[in-house]
């Protein structure tokens, strides 16, 4: 799960927008084996009670302990736990709202197909960007020129992919919005 995960952070190019699902989603696959793994549960149905002498499984001979039973389960859970924590901790809801802000700015896929939209539309998102960022932008500027900024967004829904957009962005308009 957490391979996954990683390897999604590590293409040349992320898409905010499944950031918050891929973390989910892996934050909840992992608290579901936290209770038991299909696997390891099948070794131990497979194994049985072996206290009739050694057993043996997969042509290795075995010794039931269940005190080693027992610490499995808990490291298991331990390890389980902690991985669950350092998600929450490296990825909080609220740094998961913030690339969401971030997406519903930048990716040109997600604004309205109407005109008529476009003076609303990503509001809400920019005044929260703004409230974090504030000590590191000029935040009056990047709302003065949001709109003509969306107005050049829309104009690049033609193109196909999110990475060529945001080449766009960097390479021709760098010097005219430097906020955004």
């Amino acid at each position: 799960m957490i391979g996954i995960l990683s390897l999604t952070f590590q293409k040349d190019t992320v898409n905010l927008a499944p950031v918050r699902h891929n973390v989910k989603s892996t934050t909840e696959a992992l608290q579901s084996m936290e209770t038991g793994l299909n696997t390891v549960d099948q070794v131990f149905e497979d194994l049985g009670d072996v206290d009739d002498g050694p057993a043996v499984y997969k042509a290795v001979q075995l010794t039931d302990n269940n005190n080693i039973r027992t610490r499995f389960t808990r490291l298991r859970e331990q390890y389980i736990d902690k991985l669950v924590e350092n998600l929450h901790a490296r990825f909080s809801s609220g740094e998961l709202d913030l690339l969401e802000c971030l997406d519903a700015i930048i990716n040109h896929k997600r604004y309205p197909e109407a005109h008529s939209y476009i003076v609303p539309y990503g509001n809400e998102q920019l005044n929260k960007l703004c409230e974090h960022f504030f000590s590191m932008l000029d935040t009056d500027r990047m709302k003065g020129h949001f709109l003509p900024f969306k107005h050049l967004t829309l104009s690049f829904k033609q193109l196909n992919t999110f990475e060529k957009h945001v080449e766009m962005l960097i390479s021709d308009y760098t010097e005219v919005y430097p906020e955004h």
